[in-house]
């Protein structure tokens, strides 16, 4: 049996004191089973189904209406790079459509 002895109140320090002891092992968790886990409950299913609103039409946008399939560089600094530029002018583009075409 191991035992802990928590010298402080906060939770961080109680963290430390059950992280540095060897009976501690938290539970090892793939993200499949977090995913299953979370669409079991009523509030994961809203959250999840809220991406079909929220994130995804930006993919599609970017690919169907700006014609863009594959990176042009290599390697991953230059892609995250190009994918930067490539959401600032989506986005200016919309701020574009609001402000002059609305007008």
């Amino acid at each position: 049996m191991v035992s802990a002895t928590i010298e402080s109140a906060t939770i961080e320090s109680a963290t430390i004191v059950f992280a540095t002891t060897k009976a501690y092992a938290p539970p090892v968790v793939t993200p499949k089973e977090a995913m299953k886990q979370k669409l079991q409950t009523e509030l994961g299913r809203k959250l999840y189904a809220a991406r079909k609103h929220i994130v995804e039409p930006v993919f599609g946008q970017i690919q169907r209406v700006r014609g863009f399939r594959k990176f042009s560089q290599r390697g991953l600094e230059r892609i995250r790079a190009e994918w930067q530029l490539i959401c600032a002018t989506h986005n200016l583009l919309k701020i574009w459509r609001f402000t002059f075409r609305s007008s």
